[in-house]
């Protein structure tokens, strides 16, 4: 596991993951900035197939006040979701998958 610094915040990843951080943060791949400018703040994000949490961080950083659920199936990014939000009590945490053909929770951390 890697650890890197992000605006003094600590973040724990897979390697090779960091290439997605960048991306999801400086280039707004997932253009969270319109998001907010379009709608403002939001209340509930839920962030599926969350991996260590690269969305979630990057969400967090733009709507500070949302509760956010992150959902990972598997176990080792699970354990990086867990270190990485472990400290935020707006973000909660699952080990779960969601298909839209069979639903499946294979355990919950809240």
């Amino acid at each position: 596991m890697k650890t890197s610094t992000i605006n003094g915040t600590p973040f724990r990843s897979l390697p090779g993951e960091m290439v997605f951080l960048n991306s999801t943060i400086a280039l707004d791949s997932y253009r969270l900035r319109h998001v907010k400018s379009a709608i403002g703040e939001v209340n509930t994000i839920i962030d599926i197939g969350a991996g260590s949490g690269d969305f979630t961080f990057h969400a967090r950083s733009l709507f500070p006040m949302a509760t956010i659920h992150a959902l990972e199936p598997h176990p080792k990014l699970f354990e990086s979701l867990i270190l990485n939000f472990s400290h935020d009590e707006r973000v909660c945490c699952h080990w779960s998958a969601y298909s839209h053909d069979d639903p499946m929770t294979l355990s919950e951390h809240v």
